[in-house]
């Protein structure tokens, strides 16, 4: 059974096919979602991090960063692993 509504994101009125959203919205968001997955250096998960309300703490990671020669986002990652105790 086909839907028919309006889309979710242009407003259009047709065929939905999931999420709400029409066939050529559900594919720009889909090839959105798989080139954030390619950007990724090693093809893994992507985090994103807000330091805004601890901006200092992203200040000592840039400068513990270019003291190791490390790029910033391998930084941080560096120091999630060492305090869950996954690295070294």
């Amino acid at each position: 059974m086909e839907r028919v509504r309006k889309c979710r994101s242009c407003a259009r009125e047709g065929k939905i096919i999931g999420h709400g959203l029409c066939p050529a919205c559900y594919h720009r968001e889909r090839r959105k979602k798989l080139a954030l997955r390619r950007s990724s250096p090693d093809g893994g998960l992507i985090v994103r991090l807000d330091f805004q309300p601890m901006a200092h703490l992203l200040e000592e990671i840039r400068k513990r960063a270019g003291h190791e020669l490390r790029d910033v986002n391998l930084q941080i990652l560096w120091e999630l692993s060492k305090s869950l105790g996954a690295g070294v």
